[in-house]
């Protein structure tokens, strides 16, 4: 009788094709892993802008209801912090930065009278352990200086 022949089994993978399965699956990780990480930032940006937004409308809310309280002259300015803000309930709830971080405790908005009635905004948010500087750089009214005395008629 003849020597019985070894036949290979069809259904196993070799090596060579569990490798290219690896490394495809490699690819496509890093990729999703990338995709999913900008999410990420992009939701995290958002729940920062969404703070600062929710600062700024509560401060404009604030100085409709308290006119008094308002810059008189051109140039001056008022700090609105947002612990006032929340003592007087034009803030509901903590505000808090994308680390779940509160944000009450040094944020504020600095309100600058421009000119006539209008007003500019400007919303500093401060979480966690972050500090406020001591100063604030001032912004300066641009005043424009027309001199009229030498004229011709």
């Amino acid at each position: 009788m003849g020597k019985e022949q070894k036949t290979k089994s069809s259904k196993a993978f070799t090596l060579v094709e569990l490798l290219a399965v690896i490394v495809i699956l490699g690819i496509l990780s890093v990729v999703g892993i990338t995709a999913v990480s900008k999410y990420i930032e992009k939701a995290r940006n958002e729940t920062n802008i969404e703070a600062k937004d929710t600062l700024l409308v509560a401060a404009k809310q604030y100085l409709q209801d308290n006119k008094d309280q308002a810059p008189k002259a051109i140039g001056e300015h008022k700090i609105i912090t947002a612990k006032e803000l929340k003592d007087t309930k034009y803030i509901t709830s903590d505000l808090k930065n994308s680390r779940g971080e509160t944000c009450m405790k040094e944020s504020f908005v600095r309100v600058y009278k421009s000119e006539g009635t209008d007003y500019s905004y400007t919303a500093y948010l401060y979480c966690g352990d972050e500090k406020a500087p001591a100063e604030i750089e001032a912004i300066s009214p641009v005043i424009t200086k027309f001199d009229f005395s030498n004229a011709d008629d």
